[in-house]
């Protein structure tokens, strides 16, 4: 499997890296690794067979007793063991809740309502009436004067705090976009109830300006400190049954039947409903929608409104990039159903060079501007004292994965030549580690990720696979420390961050660079001009310059000065 990931300027870095052991005395230590790695594999499977033994036991006394079968409490917090049964078990069977939820919908229906225009009267549906509340007190509200320019944003996701790659580049983005005098309107639509906390939706209420989250009960978590929003037209409302409208009944094909069941789970009518109340009263020039699954929407609109979408990922690359290597992915889709949404935008924002391309190719007659993140480079010391190698990420299935696997394959090498190594998890893909060991600490959330960087002498990323800009490894490079990764994790990352990336192409060397990266000691000067060219890449002027014209060109407008 390794050998397939060697590519040309890919396996060195920029700066060379002094391997651990000359060339010449690798074959002992792989011959010990493989040998090593073989009966980790034996005892992985023996300890498998106990735990399924014990379970049976465990089950076959509570049956003789008559006592519940004793369960081991949940360790993962509420937030990712939700996302963990979305998307694990619900995102297979989306076509199925679709035809469930339009079942009772027509039962709901009245017999004279119409479902053939969203211009239509307030016929009865399915979805639940809209309902007003406030996040914080009027009296903390203190509304502004009507910005030149406005923008709606719609996501899946509450970029505020982040705690994943794509709520950073969210609240990056929207924060830069405030900055140029752009008035943002946030809509977020998480994909279940319980998927984010009200506590969390009120800090980014503090934070975020205008900020509107529709709760799938039909509620309206709201703080908005612009005018004419007139939210309460839509108290007491119930939302239409868009489907015919947008020709959602006459999907045929299965492909075309399964994007319309992920853009109805991610953007239902309730949303649909009010981002069309929101274009007529808070008079919009741009709807920016995070991923192409938040433009269910966008035919709906007016024309003149102009419609941008955050790609952030090309999911016609999943079966390529993902699932060749046994991870299932239920946001992958063709080619001809990703460029069928695309081409409803005026304007495409992609996240790294070379998936610009691939948008360009899908979508060839819509714009497309390349958009990174900007990233602040704190002051760090140039080495940490102890050798610590750091993870930080969350908990999506690539992450997961390569965490087991750098822990069966690589770590107890590391570990055997650098014995005081300690390799330190943050972030919720620690909830899936399976480690007892005093030299693996699993931190979870921290508070000061700037410190964390700082104690660390290594950062690894060991998702084999994935798409988009891997933002593990930009926030690492921003905080000039060195990270191990394969070929995938240096995708978009432009060349004066890739002197601090060490691309491995199988678990044996991966090991070897995490080894020599602990061992080695940096030129003091030559980290100082680093940061320099690290700091003036990532500063936000830099990133999102190629987006200020993008805008201007869609609106018509100079740029702000």
């Amino acid at each position: 499997m390794v050998d397939q990931f060697t590519q040309e300027g890919l396996r060195t870095p920029s700066e060379p890296l002094a391997d651990p052991l000359p060339a010449g005395d690798h074959a002992a230590p792989r011959a010990a690794y493989d040998e090593l790695q073989g009966r980790l594999l034996r005892e992985v499977r023996a300890h498998d067979r106990e735990r399924a033994a014990h379970a049976r036991t465990a089950a076959h006394l509570a049956r003789l007793t008559g006592a519940p079968l004793a369960t081991r409490p949940a360790k993962t917090p509420l937030r990712s063991r939700v996302h963990h049964w979305f998307y694990a078990r619900m995102s297979p069977h989306l076509a199925l809740i679709a035809r469930i939820i339009d079942g009772r919908k027509r039962k709901a229906q009245s017999p004279t309502g119409s479902r053939t225009s969203p211009a239509a009267g307030a016929s009865a549906t399915g979805s639940p009436q809209f309902r007003l509340r406030p996040l914080l007190p009027a009296a903390a509200s203190a509304v502004r004067p009507r910005g030149s320019r406005r923008m709606i944003c719609l996501a899946h996701v509450l970029p505020h705090p982040p705690r994943a790659g794509n709520e950073y580049r969210i609240a990056r983005m929207l924060a830069w976009l405030t900055r140029q005098g752009w008035e943002v309107l946030l809509i977020v639509v998480p994909l279940v109830e319980e998927a984010i906390f009200e506590h969390d939706i009120r800090q980014a209420a503090a934070v975020i300006p205008n900020l509107i989250v529709w709760r799938r009960d039909g509620t309206l978590l709201h703080h908005l400190s612009c005018e004419g929003a007139m939210l309460e037209k839509l108290d007491g409302r119930r939302p239409r049954d868009f489907a015919s409208a947008l020709g959602e009944q006459a999907s045929a094909d299965p492909q075309s039947r399964r994007t319309t069941d992920l853009l109805r789970m991610f953007c239902p009518d309730g949303p649909v409903e009010l981002l069309l109340h929101l274009e007529k009263h808070f008079d919009p020039q741009i709807v920016l929608a995070g991923y192409v699954f938040m433009t269910r929407p966008f035919p709906l609109l007016r024309p003149g409104l102009r419609k941008v979408i955050d790609t952030i990922d090309v999911f016609s690359n999943k079966a390529e990039k993902v699932e060749r290597f046994g991870i299932d992915d239920a946001s992958a889709m063709s080619a001809g159903e990703e460029a069928r949404l695309l081409n409803r935008a005026d304007l495409l924002i992609a996240i790294q060079p070379e998936e610009a391309a691939d948008l360009h190719a899908l979508a060839p007659t819509v714009p497309v501007v390349n958009v990174g993140v900007d990233f602040e480079v704190p002051d760090m010391p140039p080495r940490a004292g102890a050798p610590v190698v750091l993870l930080v990420a969350s908990d999506n299935k690539l992450n997961v994965k390569g965490l087991k696997d750098f822990l069966c394959f690589a770590w107890p090498l590391v570990r055997r030549e650098v014995p005081d190594a300690e390799l330190r998890v943050i972030g919720s893909v620690g909830d899936a580690a399976e480690a007892w060991s005093s030299d693996i600490r699993i931190l979870g959330r921290v508070d000061d990720l700037a410190a964390a960087y700082a104690q660390a002498r290594v950062v690894i990323n060991p998702a084999v696979a994935g798409t988009g800009l891997k933002i593990k490894t930009v926030e690492a490079v921003s905080h000039r420390r060195p990270i191990v990764l394969w070929p995938s994790g240096v995708e978009g990352i432009a060349p004066p961050a890739r002197t601090m990336c060490h691309v491995a192409t199988d678990w044996f060397e991966f090991a070897q660079r995490v080894i020599g990266l602990l061992r080695r000691h940096d030129d003091a000067a030559a980290v100082t001009q680093q940061r320099q060219e690290i700091t003036d890449h990532f500063a936000p002027d830099h990133v999102y310059a190629p987006l200020v014209p993008a805008l201007d060109s869609l609106t018509g407008a100079g740029a702000v000065e």
